[in-house]
This record gives C-alpha cells, sequence and structure tokens, in this order.
C-alpha cells in the first residue's frame, strides 16, 4: 500500500511537470518583442523577468554607449524557451529579419540566452568578425559564461559576456554618419534653388541701375549722393548719375522707412511653442545589417 502511495505521488508530479511544460511558453522570432524598436535606449529582450532590473539597466547603458561611440547596433535576448530549441537559428533569423547593423557595414550583435534549451549564442555581424573571431566568442562562453550559468546565476554570466564583448569592440569603428552623400547632394539642390534667383535677381538689378534712359547703354555712372531727409521714422537720399556714353544726367530718390527698434521680434526669445513638451521615449530602428552565421554556440 505504501508503495502505491509513492508511486502515486510520483505520477502527479509527473502529470504536474508535464502540464506546466506544456503551458510554458516558446518564442520564435515572430513574438520576441524587440524593446529597442519601442525605446532606442533599450537593447535587452527580457520577457520572462529571468534577469533582474539591474541586470537590464547595466546592460542598456553598456550597449547604448557601445553605438553611440561606434555604431554597431546590438540585440540582446533572455528566455527560458525556444521553438525549436536552436539558439543559433533563432538568433540569424532574428537578425536577419530585423536587419541589425547597418547596412554598409554589417556590424550587428545579437547575444542570446534560453534558460531550459541550455544555450548562448554569440551572433556576430559579417563587419565584426574581424574584431570579434569565432574563437574569441567561444572563449567569453566557456571562460566566462559557462560556471555562473550552471549555477543558475543568469545575471552575473550575461554581465560577463556583454562586458567582454565590448572590450573587444569598443574602439573598433566610429559611428557612421547617417547618409552622409544624399544629405550632401540636397544641401547643394537647396543650395542652388535658393540662392540662383538672388544672384540672377541682384545681377539683374545692378545692370538695370547702370542703364541709360536717353541711349540705352549701361554706362551710367554715380556721381554723387545727397542726404535729403534723415529722422526717426524715414530717410531720404538722392542719387546723380551721368552717362558716359550721352553725357546724359539723372537723379533717383531713395527712401528707406525705418524700424521701430522697440517692437523687433516681439516678447521673449523662445523658440518652439509653449507648452509643447513631447512625451514617451523615442523609437529606435536598425540599419537594414545582415549575418552570415559568424560568432558562437555553447550548450551549457
Amino acid at each position: 500500500m505504501e508503495r502505491m502511495m509513492i508511486l502515486y505521488k510520483a505520477l502527479i508530479c509527473l502529470v504536474i511537470c508535464f502540464v506546466g511544460s506544456a503551458h510554458a511558453k516558446q518564442y520564435d522570432i515572430d513574438n520576441i518583442e524587440m524593446v529597442h524598436l519601442i525605446d532606442e535606449t533599450k537593447y535587452v529582450c527580457n520577457p520572462e523577468k529571468i534577469l533582474s532590473m539591474g541586470t537590464v539597466a547595466e546592460l542598456d547603458s553598456l550597449f547604448y554607449r557601445l553605438e553611440a561611440t561606434t555604431g554597431i547596433e546590438t540585440v540582446v535576448v533572455v528566455v527560458d524557451s525556444l521553438r525549436g530549441g536552436d539558439c543559433y537559428s533563432f538568433s540569424l533569423k532574428l537578425g536577419n529579419k530585423y536587419g541589425v547593423g547597418s547596412e554598409n557595414r554589417d556590424n550587428g550583435l545579437v547575444l542570446l540566452l534560453s534558460t531550459s534549451d541550455r544555450c548562448t549564442q554569440i551572433l556576430t555581424g559579417r563587419g565584426l568578425e574581424g574584431y570579434l573571431p569565432d574563437a574569441i566568442c567561444r572563449r567569453i562562453q566557456v571562460q566566462g559564461m559557462n560556471e555562473p550559468l550552471k549555477n543558475g546565476n543568469y545575471d552575473v554570466a550575461m554581465l560577463k559576456c556583454a562586458k567582454k564583448v565590448v572590450s573587444y569592440l569598443d574602439g573598433s569603428m566610429v559611428a557612421e554618419p547617417v547618409k552622409k552623400g544624399s544629405d550632401s547632394r540636397e544641401f547643394w539642390v537647396m543650395f542652388f534653388l535658393i540662392f540662383t534667383p538672388i544672384i540672377l535677381m541682384s545681377i539683374w538689378s545692378y545692370y538695370k541701375q547702370r542703364k541709360c534712359p536717353n541711349c540705352q547703354k549701361f554706362k551710367l555712372e554715380q556721381k554723387d549722393t545727397l542726404l535729403l531727409i534723415d529722422d526717426k521714422k524715414v530717410r531720404v537720399t538722392e542719387t546723380f548719375f551721368l552717362c558716359k556714353n550721352c553725357q546724359h544726367e539723372l537723379s533717383r530718390k531713395t527712401t528707406v522707412r525705418k524700424r521701430d527698434d522697440y517692437h523687433i521680434g516681439g516678447y521673449g526669445g523662445y523658440g518652439g511653442r509653449p507648452g509643447s513638451f513631447s512625451g514617451g521615449p523615442s523609437r529606435g530602428s536598425f540599419g537594414g545589417g545582415s549575418f552570415g552565421g559568424g560568432g558562437s554556440s555553447w550548450k551549457f
């Protein structure tokens, strides 16, 4: 009877474990939330809170600085279970789907930990393979992550991995200017569109001033200018011209109304609209990078 009770309890435990595992969520690239696309300062996808808030904040800060100084784009994913249980396949598909890294330099980085599948992945874009070779990635996993992972200390494992990876990549390159050539072309197009009419009008005005109404030649030259009125509201001058071709003389009066300096600029000197504060974080994005399979997978 006692043996039957032990078997009965063991069977109940197996059923509970089976039901629990059946309901455990398995992640793939379609149901993992990419936090960086919601907030540009976030890099760690930690949907089941496996990592502590402090560790997530430290990792976010680490990879934010890395991107600001080098342009390297990073995604960190920590989950309990993957659909199919393959860390390498998940990381490769995720990196290529979202285009992590710059399109021109393929400098994306994916770090993955799946605790129930007992696997980790460091995936490097083609542009990072020279700075972070596969052998170095494997060494980081074996020497830095293996022991804390086996002890269930996931925070320590991920922090050690991240800091070691960044130590190889920090200073390896500089952040890439965004579409510099395109911006340069747009600048010159706008320059010509704005200033060409101004230059042409100035040339036309200059020659118009020099055209003699008598002989129609552009031979008028300024001889003298008299100040007729100069008070708080207006300034009037008379300019005398002489044509070098036909000796025709003429004068032109110019009136300039003065501005009331008291009203210049209105009130205050603040740009923007009153009370126009932008709420919420700025959304992040990825640069269209791709992955060829560089890095290392490791089972612990």
